[in-house]
């Protein structure tokens, strides 16, 4: 019976063990009430600073541009993330008539000076901006399957 016990234990700290570090991952709900990508692009040069730097030398879809000049792409409101990188932001913008296959899924940190993505195109995704675990996980948790 020690034995069983023993097995039964050993497994469970395995499994734990195992588990990922970001399975806490929590982010707000959209808001209308929340500003959205193409607001914050024009009134916050923080964000704005930032989104260029990660935009830059980046091989990226024609409408991507868009997100920086205003024009026409589709964007969410914005969302907080409460774990585990409480106080960042995440938006999301996608190509006109094709949200599903052509999106791109941002993170700002809180203090507005690095912003990272999580691009999905044609039904491909690859980060932008060489994202830390922790922001890896919470972009792909944001990002419709």
């Amino acid at each position: 019976m020690r034995k069983l016990i023993w097995i039964v234990a050993f497994g469970i700290t395995a499994i734990s063990a195992l588990a990922p570090a970001y399975a806490e991952i929590r982010v707000s709900k959209e808001d209308a009430t929340k500003p959205y990508l193409f607001d914050v692009t024009k009134k916050d040069p923080a964000i704005r600073k930032a989104l260029t730097a990660l935009f830059k030398g980046e091989k990226l879809p024609d409408w991507t541009a868009e997100i920086l000049s205003g024009g026409n792409y589709v964007a969410g409101t914005q969302r907080v993330v409460e774990a585990p990188i409480a106080g960042a932001f995440v938006y999301d913008a996608c190509m006109p008539h094709d949200c599903f296959d052509n999106r791109l899924e941002i993170l700002i940190t809180a203090d507005k000076t690095r912003a990272f993505g999580l691009l999905k195109e044609d039904g491909k995704s690859r980060f932008l901006g060489k994202p830390d675990q922790d922001v890896g996980a919470i972009l792909k948790s944001v990002q419709p399957q």
